[in-house]
């Protein structure tokens, strides 16, 4: 799956689902999912980490009326990436690389109890209820 990393602040906005608009200097052709990763600097509780997966839509010069879903004042060379559905997602490491990147991922196991929405993807480590539940391998 593309993939790109996203320094904090931006990335906690973005999973808050307060930042649909991402900006970079550059552009690329690539439309689809993609999923979103922490950069590992500066610290936070998602640095290093997959965290969202959303619909790249469209990318295309900043305007000033971009600034507020943005997050940002507009720059020199603004491009704003336009994110639909984001959709959090169990976090995974990822090493995170410059531009996009591949990552290898299978998606995630979704399902209901009477209180609680779980979601699982391969390799997590999850508790519920103080009890320690790790999935390894293909599911």
């Amino acid at each position: 799956m593309k993939a790109i990393s996203i320094k904090e602040p931006w990335a906690s906005l973005i999973r808050a689902k307060r930042k649909p608009y991402e900006t970079r200097t550059w552009a690329t052709k690539y439309r689809g999912k993609l999923l979103l990763c922490c950069s590992k600097k500066p610290f936070s509780r998602i640095s290093g980490l997959a965290f969202a997966i959303v619909d790249l839509v469209d990318i295309r010069e900043m305007t000033k009326e971009d600034e507020a879903l943005a997050m940002c004042d507009i720059y020199p060379n603004a491009k704003v990436w336009v994110f639909e559905n984001i959709t959090i997602i169990p976090t995974f490491h990822v090493k995170g690389k410059l531009r996009l990147f591949e990552v290898d991922y299978d998606g995630f196991i979704e399902f209901k109890t009477a209180k609680n929405k779980i979601m699982i993807s391969k390799n997590s480590i999850i508790s519920i209820e103080d009890t320690r539940i790790e999935f390894r391998g293909v599911m």
